[in-house]
């Protein structure tokens, strides 16, 4: 009786395929399994960054992580809210972009750390309890003593262990992981909502 792997090597070495192998019971229940198992959702997520410096990051972000990898499903500004009234921006951040979200990702350049708008989108997060992930970017110089400047509030968190804290990446896997984390020490902390953190000198990570 012919050895059928010495067969199969034989019809790739001449070119062709091997008949396919008839299914069995086990194969065709992990099928139909593959099949009805739902795929687990997409988080939504809100990317907080300063839309003068670090507009190229965030389109990349987009691009990569919600166009191409279909990993997230980002809901951020794509332009400011052109109003001087603070209470109305914060409100529209809130109610019209962070809720229905369960992340915010921030993205971390060289001006982050002054930018009000980006700390604004930060304290809506905490307030509605979501997680937060702090990306540190190629753009964000480090300190003589090895440190990262980021916004006041994302720091106190960080040092709570309710934030989680990685360097910007392009592989799908590894931003979906970072996301994860972030959930997990959510779920395993409580935010820092201290006041008037915009107005604090500025900490170090």
């Amino acid at each position: 009786m012919p050895n059928p792997n010495f067969s199969s090597a034989l019809s790739l070495l001449a070119g062709t395929r091997p008949a396919p192998r008839p299914a069995t019971a086990m194969t065709s229940l992990l099928d139909l399994f593959a099949r009805q198992t739902p795929k687990p959702p997409k988080p939504r997520v809100f990317v907080s960054y300063h839309h003068a410096y670090d507009e190229p990051f965030a389109e990349r972000f987009r691009r990569l992580f919600d166009d191409t990898h279909d990993i997230v499903t980002d809901r951020s500004l794509e332009e400011r809210i052109d109003s001087d009234d603070s209470d109305y921006v914060y409100q529209r951040i809130r109610e019209d972009f962070i809720t229905g979200t369960s992340c915010t990702i921030v993205l971390c350049g060289r001006e982050t750390m002054n930018r009000k708008h980006v700390d604004w989108e930060i304290k809506a997060t905490l307030d509605k309890g979501h997680s937060l992930l702090g990306v540190r970017l190629p753009t964000l110089p480090c300190r003589f003593d090895g440190k990262y400047v980021v916004p006041d509030r994302l720091h106190e968190n960080l040092m709570s262990g309710y934030a989680h804290w990685t360097a910007w990446t392009g592989n799908a896997l590894e931003m979906r992981i970072a996301i994860l984390e972030a959930r997990v020490k959510a779920l395993d902390s409580h935010p820092q909502r201290f006041a008037h953190a915009f107005a604090e000198p500025l900490r170090d990570r």
